[in-house]
């Protein structure tokens, strides 16, 4: 089937770098039928932007999705989603340097193989790699956020808080149907509360900590769209 795979990719700041993670990216991916969405929104700087629009159109099966209308991290990764949900799968992959696009394979592999409706990346599987640098802050909210979201989610994710991850159409058509509370990086727990329903797998690849910093805020926001979710789901099991 032509155009398989779509991959939507976010950018914020990262400058010229675009050029060399793209690079890479071109490396791993089936440069005649893959489709690579670069996604821009109103906090991406004009650098970044240039750079992207440069390397498109250069590159034919790269193109520039702009949402400048949308107001937060899950509406554009969300209406990037909806964009693209007619190609079979859609990664969703960060343009920072933190995800690895040798890992791309594997993921592939784990789908023609097995025929999963998602395959996610873990940073916490064995042979996966946290890169954390000199601040333990990220890794241990992602190591124990994982830990807390499992036990009140019942999940059954190694690393329920990475946002590396391919899905179905299928799978992309139940998140754009459901309810998202969250505004900021929440977005990856309530995709893996939906993905957890389908037939889905890991694989562990290595994750390199970008330098962005967390707010306390989003913590907070993050541990109360928690309990809206939680209440949400059970909710739906007592009426079930």
């Amino acid at each position: 089937m032509k155009n398989d795979f779509a991959y939507t990719i976010s950018f914020c700041n990262e400058g010229k770098n675009v050029n060399k993670f793209l690079k890479k990216l071109k490396k791993n991916i089936n440069n005649k039928t893959d489709q690579v969405f670069c996604i821009v929104d109103s906090k991406t700087d004009q650098s970044t932007t240039q750079h992207l629009n440069n390397f498109c159109k250069e590159n034919k099966n790269f193109k520039i999705l702009g949402f400048f209308k949308t107001r937060n991290f899950s509406e554009t990764k969300l209406s990037a989603l909806k964009a693209c949900q007619k190609f079979q799968f859609i990664f969703d992959i960060d343009g920072n340097m933190a995800h690895d696009t040798k890992s791309i394979k594997k993921f592939k592999k784990k789908i023609f193989q097995n025929r999963y409706d998602a395959v996610c990346g873990s940073r916490f599987l064995k042979s996966g790699k946290y890169i954390y640098g000199s601040s333990y802050q990220r890794f241990l909210l992602s190591y124990y956020g994982t830990k807390l979201v499992n036990f009140m989610l019942k999940l059954n994710f190694t690393d329920s808080t990475g946002g590396y991850i391919c899905i179905s159409s299928k799978v992309v058509k139940k998140i754009l149907k459901n309810k998202i509370y969250s505004k900021a990086h929440f977005y990856h727990v309530e995709l893996k509360n939906i993905i957890n329903d389908f037939k889905f797998c890991e694989v562990p690849i290595v994750y390199k900590k970008s330098l962005s910093k967390i707010k306390y805020s989003t913590i907070l926001l993050a541990i109360l769209n928690l309990f809206k979710l939680y209440k949400s789901k059970k909710a739906k099991l007592s009426y079930d």
